[in-house]
């Protein structure tokens, strides 16, 4: 039997969700760090604090945001 599809929305609290944040932080960045070292992309990952994680290969974060040229591309939601 699979698992179950979970209904995804914002966290209202902000509290709650940097608590969420914290305790998936670990396996939020395995991902993204695979993703980015898999598909040889840009990876920025951005908490609701001063944190920013940011995975490449071998490219510089300021060259990676010229690159963007000022648009933010978000999956999901904000």
């Amino acid at each position: 039997m699979g698992r179950g599809k979970i209904e995804m929305k914002k966290i209202e609290n902000v509290n709650s969700r940097q608590v969420t944040f914290s305790k998936s932080r670990n396996r939020l960045i395995k991902k993204a760090n695979e993703l980015s070292f898999l598909c040889e992309v840009d990876v920025i990952v951005f908490s609701s604090t001063v944190n920013v994680y940011y995975f490449s290969k071998g490219r510089a974060v300021l060259s990676t945001i010229d690159r963007v040229d000022g648009e933010v591309f978000v999956l999901g939601f904000v």
